[in-house]
């Protein structure tokens, strides 16, 4: 115990793991690696608190709720925990170093005070990491673009257009967005991110350009009335639940880039009826393909190594699949209640 720091050996790091005080400053000492879990949660005497140069990791809801108005995040920082500092609602600025490269889920989320944030350039963010704060409502117009990413998208319109110049759609940048019917993305975006454009009901065509190189978890879940998608050459790993529950959606083209399929991935397309799997696929995810009911065929290349537990279940119109010798490992239940499928192994 240091003062009113409680400060713990473990694997080779020094964690803060409590403050017991009431002090409006604390200043935490050198050679803390880490500030723990909850470390000063609802601490409502602070202020300020100094983070010496040695800390690598701010750790889940460190100072959530705490009345801290000031912090320095230094360099050497790699991640910023899921609500680090939500519900710090006095915090104004903050500035987050280069080497972070993570931030997690509602980090920032209700600091409705907070309305500078300095963050560099290749640092992904997202609308649900600073939702109810002053920055983020403060960005203008109904697409919010901050640092060439979009944040959010706030209108209503069927059809937008991203300009130029945008590099990445943020994580739940138009989730939800119902009266989206049509979406362009300009040639520069490389990333689209997690959730962002989960549950857009309405959307029926996009096209992914070809310089995307990521396409985050749950990115088209729930688009309903999506019916093609093509995912480009540059995408190598195709996020799980990526277009989970796209019921409308019948075609889909697998560019020779992705060597993984992500779980449930395509879980609850009920339309397609087809899908080639490309050359380069080394792993089928777990409940990949699970209640596609209308798939009636597939190709599994040689190559593939693994197919996942329950990665095919519920294809009720499969027929036939042939599993190349390639294939070490197929999951629990991996083709359970394909009832009409002649399933056989290719020779070698």
């Amino acid at each position: 115990m240091t003062d009113n720091l409680q400060i713990e050996e473990r694997d080779d790091q020094r964690i803060l793991v409590n403050y017991h005080g009431a002090d409006s400053h604390v200043m935490i000492p050198a050679g803390v690696t880490l500030i723990g879990w909850r470390a000063f949660e609802r601490c409502s005497s602070l202020r300020s608190v100094v983070i010496p140069a040695g800390v690598t990791e701010i750790g889940f809801r460190a100072f959530a709720g705490s009345s801290l108005q000031s912090v320095v995040i230094p360099a050497g920082v790699t991640e910023i925990g899921s609500s680090a500092f939500e519900d710090c609602s006095s915090l104004q600025t903050v500035v987050i170093p280069a080497s972070v490269t993570e931030i997690g889920f509602r980090a920032f989320e209700r600091c409705s005070s907070l309305q500078s944030v300095v963050i560099p350039a290749g640092v992904s963010i997202n609308c649900k990491m600073f939702t109810g704060t002053a920055f983020l409502e403060n960005i203008p117009g109904d697409l919010q673009i901050w640092n060439r990413q979009v944040l959010r998208y706030r209108g209503t319109a069927s059809e937008v257009v991203i300009p130029a110049g945008v590099t990445e759609i943020g994580g739940s940048a138009f989730s939800g967005c119902s009266s989206l019917q049509t979406v362009v993305i300009p040639a520069g975006v490389t990333r689209i991110g997690w959730r962002a454009f989960e549950d857009c009901s309405s959307l029926q065509t996009v096209v992914i350009p070809a310089g995307v190189t990521e396409i985050g978890s749950c990115a088209f879940a729930g688009c309903s009335s999506l019916q093609s998608v093509v995912i480009p050459a540059g995408v190598t790993q195709i996020g799980w639940c990526a277009f989970e529950r796209c019921s409308s959606l019948q075609s889909v083209e697998i560019s020779e880039g992705v060597t993984r399929i992500g779980w449930s991935a395509f879980a609850g397309c009920s339309s397609l009826q087809s899908v080639v799997i490309p050359a380069g696929v080394t792993e089928i995810g777990d409940w990949a393909f699970r209640g596609c009911s209308s798939l009636q065929s597939v190709v599994i290349p040689a190559g593939v190594k693994q197919i996942g537990d329950g990665a095919f279940q519920g294809c009720s119109s499969l027929q036939s699949v042939v599993i190349p010798v390639s294939v070490t490992q197929i999951g629990w239940y991996a083709f359970g209640g394909c009832e009409k499928l002649q399933l056989r192994r290719a020779r070698r």
